[in-house]
């Protein structure tokens, strides 16, 4: 797995952390690297945490769109 493939294109496209940690673990055969499991556990725990504050944010947007559509339909009615 190249680092293009994990960066690039769109994001639905790439690997999940899942997906890197198993191919991490099966090119150290098994072998426990802790400072490099627990990079990608801090990773994890980090896209994870975004993941949340953007759905959590698209959720309030979507709050305030809606709002907002009202208002304007109250204002100038169609």
């Amino acid at each position: 797995m190249s680092a293009e493939a994990v960066l690039g294109g769109a994001p639905e496209d790439r690997p999940s952390v899942d997906q890197i940690y198993s191919q991490f673990k099966s090119i150290n055969q098994g072998k426990k690297t802790t400072f490099a499991d627990s990079m990608l556990r801090l990773l994890e725990k980090y896209s994870q945490n975004l993941e949340d504050l953007i759905q959590e944010q698209t959720e309030e947007l979507e709050l305030k769109r809606e709002k907002t559509e009202r208002l304007l339909c109250q204002v100038i009615p169609l």
